[in-house]
């Protein structure tokens, strides 16, 4: 199952760590891997290496961000030599360290991100790339969610941080309009080292944009800057280039160049390209309740095989089962990503939270066509999902993927369920099975 997931003016937090991509080039070769053999083994290697630790950082004493890969985004390019690199879009997200609720009211300025596989022969190697430009003034203030600016990568300007997510070592290349140029940083300040290296810094900016007022919504904004020596403030306002707020350092990361060649040893990755994407667009786009949990339960695995996507669903101690969207969820990968907004941009699902009562909460909202708005609270007794039967796919294990789910909410009992039998299991594996006697 993929992720369950899910501030005042001039507040200061202290881990914001961003990578965002560009990555130039004009590469055709370019393949969309959603539902492929490819995609499973590209998630399922990352995960089993825990790599999705490395997405998220400690924001300050109350929050944690989040970097949430879109899979439906994944598409392929190669280099001149062949070399497969794989790109899946990251979407930034706050997260509530106490009740674990998660906030998508968060735009990057001037950044784009995105999660890199690097694929040679057998091994593949994971990294992020940060794009780094100057983001446009707008004409007005965003309403609702923060959009990022479309971004043409063909004919990119700006700083691409290309970083392993293995050894952390970081190559930056500069491109001017698509191409790549050399370029030598030169700051009013420089420190002289006796071991004739230099100090690069990536700073992580920080800003609250406070829109409630004016008719809008109130969000986070952040941004990076790549520069020598010291921390340079971003010549671009906050809050999409209006000036009424201000740009806070919440960290910085220090790099040694100690060659004109450090920087940027490697040939540089091919690039995103102007991309599409694979969503699956079949399955349901709501939540659906059922009022006993064998009915929840049949329902999930006649859905798997009737359009063969992965459902989830949260039993509830009232004895409901609640059955989430599985729109653009694969046959072996179920997709959702908290707050869940329909159509419309109004949130329908929140959860799941911590409900400060020593358990899980969740809230279903319904907004009815006389203008009213009923939301239901329900306490979550356990957490499950389907798996298919047959094939060489393990129906009765979680996925590196399901377990690493299962470490965000490490307190929540998590099932699998398939034709024959329900599985329990926990973020180390499996730790019961027994028949399902719902059929």
């Amino acid at each position: 199952m993929k992720n369950k997931s899910s501030l005042g003016v001039k507040l200061i937090y202290k881990y914001l760590f961003i990578f965002l991509i560009f990555v130039s080039g004009c590469s055709k070769d370019k393949a969309i891997l959603v539902n492929s053999p490819d995609q499973q083994t590209i998630r399922s290697s990352f995960y089993s290496q825990n790599l999705f630790d490395k997405l998220h950082y400690p924001f300050n004493s109350k929050t944690t961000l989040y970097w949430e890969p879109s899979w439906n985004t994944e598409h392929e390019q190669k280099d001149n030599k062949g070399i497969s690199y794989v790109y899946v879009e990251l979407k930034p997200k706050l997260r509530d360290n106490k009740t674990l609720r998660y906030d998508d009211q968060i735009k990057m300025s001037g950044v784009k991100q995105f999660l890199v596989a690097k694929r040679a022969g057998n091994s593949i190697s994971y990294y992020v790339a940060s794009y780094l430009y100057k983001e446009l003034p707008k004409n007005k203030f965003s309403i609702g969610v923060p959009v990022a600016d479309e971004i043409d990568f063909n004919a990119f300007t700006g700083t691409l941080l290309f970083k392993s997510l293995i050894n952390s070592k970081v190559s930056v290349y500069y491109y001017n309009n698509g191409k790549l140029v050399t370029k030598s940083i030169s700051n009013k300040k420089t420190t002289a080292r006796t071991d004739g290296c230099t100090d690069y810094y990536t700073c992580y900016w920080y800003s609250y944009c406070d829109l409630a007022d004016s008719g809008g919504h109130a969000f986070s904004n952040g941004t990076i800057t790549y520069s020598q020596d010291e921390c340079i403030e971003p010549e671009q306002c906050p809050c999409n280039s209006y000036c009424y707020s201000s740009w806070n350092l919440s960290n910085s990361q220090v790099d040694s160049v100690c060659s004109p060649d450090d920087s940027n040893s490697n040939d540089p990755p091919p690039g995103p390209g102007n991309y599409g994407n694979g969503y699956n667009y079949n399955g349901t786009t709501t939540f659906e309740k059922f009022d006993t949990e064998c009915g929840g339960v049949k329902a999930m695995v006649n859905r798997q095989a009737a359009v063969d996507l992965e459902t989830a669903a949260y039993y509830t101690t009232d004895g409901h089962m609640l059955l989430m969207p599985n729109v653009g969820s694969t046959k072996t990968t179920f997709s959702i990503s908290f707050p869940y907004r329909n159509s419309d941009g109004k949130i329908i699902i929140s959860g799941p939270y911590d409900n400060q009562k020593g358990g899980y909460g969740i809230d279903l909202t319904t907004y009815n066509s006389d203008g009213t708005i009923n939301t239901e609270t329900y306490t979550i007794g356990y957490a499950v999902h389907s798996h298919p039967v047959g094939g060489n796919y393990d129906s009765d294990n979680p996925s590196p993927e399901d377990k690493a789910n299962a470490s965000q909410y490490p307190n929540m009992k998590e099932k699998i369920v398939n034709e024959n039998n329900i599985i329990d299991y926990d973020s180390n594996g499996r730790i019961g099975i027994s028949p399902n006697n719902c059929r």
